[in-house]
């Protein structure tokens, strides 16, 4: 059996028309492809104006914001340095491609205790590469067996050396 889509006026079998379901809806007679257009038409609009409407509520509460984001960076510290480090190493391409699920979640890990050791002894810990990631002649990899963690003193003494070089 054939059927005439009632918008773009072609004849089609009935299998390229929505069930029943759709007649409830108020649509008769049009075919999938015309419901599928008009639905992504919908769609694209509706993202539009919800993006507008979030550019607006940040324009007009920006303290808010802010708050929101510096209070969140606040309670997810380990992970914003962890992020922080990715982007470092990232954009030294010393992160490999090959790592695991497990091994960036004992790079995590690193971050976590660092974060841990700061708040119980009150002195300041970071992670630091035992390879540097910008050594001299060579590039340390952003990965779980290269990464130690030490006091931030010790780290700036240590600068981009190996330990016990000059």
């Amino acid at each position: 059996m054939f059927k005439i889509c009632s918008k773009c006026q072609k004849n089609m079998e009935l299998s390229n028309f929505y069930s029943d379901k759709r007649y409830i809806l108020g649509v008769r007679g049009v075919c999938k492809p015309c419901m599928n257009k008009d639905s992504s038409k919908r769609h694209i609009v509706k993202r539009e104006q919800n993006m507008l409407k979030q550019k607006e509520y940040k324009a007009k509460n920006p303290e808010k914001i802010k708050n929101i984001a510096k209070k969140s960076a606040q309670n997810n510290r380990p992970k914003v340095n962890s992020r922080l480090a990715q982007y470092r190493a990232k954009k030294l391409q010393a992160t490999p491609s090959w790592l695991s699920a497990i091994q960036k979640a004992q790079i995590q890990e690193f971050y976590d205790i660092a974060l841990a050791k700061t708040v119980q002894t009150g002195i300041d810990y970071e992670v630091d590469h035992i390879y540097p990631l910008q050594g001299n002649g060579f590039t340390g990899l952003h990965v779980p067996w290269n990464l130690q963690v030490i006091t931030m003193s010790e780290n700036r003494r240590k600068q981009n050396r190996i330990e016990g070089q000059k």
